[in-house]
């Protein structure tokens, strides 16, 4: 099991307002998992967690809403806009990788619409 902790207050560095760095756990969202966590995005309502194959849409107790399928590609970030999911996509090889996309999936049903490639921009 891994663990989500949402926290009370955003993480700022401490140049930024004169103080020390810290926050408040105010709930833990247990999520099984066989792979490495990647990402946490919400619309407000829902949460949504990306591994780094699979998406997955919970409500805000926690209990799983939607799990979509498991995809090729490593997923390694993912934020919400307008009903969007915006996920960073990569090749993840060993060497290096010349893939790099950003794939774009319906926060209702987390169906895949679409991909952008920035591989002309951005290298690992």
């Amino acid at each position: 099991m891994r663990s989500i902790l949402l926290a009370a207050s955003m993480l700022l560095p401490g140049s930024l307002y004169g103080g020390e760095l810290c926050f408040q756990v105010t709930r833990e969202l247990a999520i099984p998992s066989d792979d490495g966590q990647q990402g946490i995005a919400t619309d407000g309502v829902h949460l949504f967690v990306q591994n780094t194959q699979q998406l997955f849409k919970y409500d805000r107790e926690g209990k799983l809403v939607l799990a979509g399928p498991k995809r090729k590609l490593h997923h390694g970030g993912i934020t919400h806009v307008d009903g969007k999911l915006y996920c960073a996509v990569s090749g993840c090889d060993a060497g290096g990788s010349p893939i790099h996309r950003i794939n774009v999936y319906d926060a209702q049903s987390l169906r895949f619409m679409t991909t952008h490639d920035v591989s002309g921009h951005f290298t690992v």
